[in-house]
């Protein structure tokens, strides 16, 4: 860029400088590498911010798989459990249908219905609400 172009603002508006360009001015560096030292130091913030955020993306995809690995054991044991108090309620059945018990028969199958509509998943929640008030439970 040639010098008799440079302006610079003042009070008075643009004036031209003459091929002297700072001739006569005096030259403070200090805002200038103030603004550096701003935007280093802002740029270092942002930098932080970002690899901040990054780990609490990786911790809550952790959570996430924690839960969801958490959530298939407690399904596996759960239906582990109705299954084993099935097989004994049919077991009971069986007995009773030989037996011809139908005050037996009416128990047994009330209990099979109320089994299978039963619902695992509220007992889930109160599982969750457990942990994390710091309960020790088993699956």
């Amino acid at each position: 860029m040639n010098p008799q172009n440079w302006e610079i603002l003042s009070a008075g508006g643009a004036k031209s400088l003459s091929s002297k360009p700072l001739a006569g001015m005096p030259f403070d560096p200090m805002p200038l590498l103030q603004s550096f030292v701003d935007w280093r130091k802002s740029a270092d913030e942002q930098k932080t911010r970002r690899r901040q955020i990054e780990m609490e993306g990786r911790i809550m995809l952790e959570r996430i798989k924690m839960e969801c690995g958490l959530l298939d054991k407690y399904l596996q044991k759960s239906f582990e459990i109705r299954e084993k108090s099935l097989e004994k309620l049919f077991s009971i059945l069986d007995k009773a249908l030989a037996e011809k018990d139908t005050r037996c028969l009416e128990i047994v199958v009330t209990g099979i219905v109320e089994l299978v509509h039963s619902n695992p998943i509220p007992s889930f929640q109160a599982f969750q609400q457990a942990r994390a008030k710091g309960e020790i439970l088993e699956l």
